[in-house]
C-alpha cells in the first residue's frame, strides 16, 4: 500500500463479522502511521484505497494440520532422510 505504485486497491478479507469495524480502525491507524514514518523517497505519493469485507462463506481457513501441509511433509523427508529410507523397504 505504502511503497508499491502497481497496487490500484487493496482488498482485507476478514473471516469474523463482529470484527469489521475493528480491522478497518486498525487499518487507519497504520496509514495515519505509514504517511508520518514512511521513507519519502520510495512511498507513493497517494496511498492505495482500502475496503475491509467479509470473507465469503465458500473460502474457508487453510488447514494446519500436518497431513495437508506439503511443505512440513517436504522438510521432515529431506531432513529424515533415512527414516524415509528404512520405511519405504519395510
Amino acid at each position: 500500500m505504502l511503497y508499491n505504485t502497481n497496487i490500484n486497491e487493496v482488498i482485507v478479507y476478514v473471516n469474523n463479522p463482529h470484527s469489521l469495524a475493528e480491522v478497518e480502525m486498525r487499518m487507519r491507524r497504520l496509514i495515519t502511521m505509514w504517511t508520518t514514518e514512511g521513507c519519502t523517497d520510495f512511498t507513493r505519493e497517494f496511498i492505495a484505497p482500502f475496503s475491509v469485507v467479509q470473507m465469503s462463506t465458500v473460502v474457508g481457513k487453510r488447514s494446519t494440520s500436518g497431513e495437508h501441509n506439503y511443505r512440513d511433509q517436504l522438510i521432515h523427508q529431506h531432513t529424515h532422510r533415512d527414516l524415509t529410507w528404512i520405511h519405504r523397504y519395510l
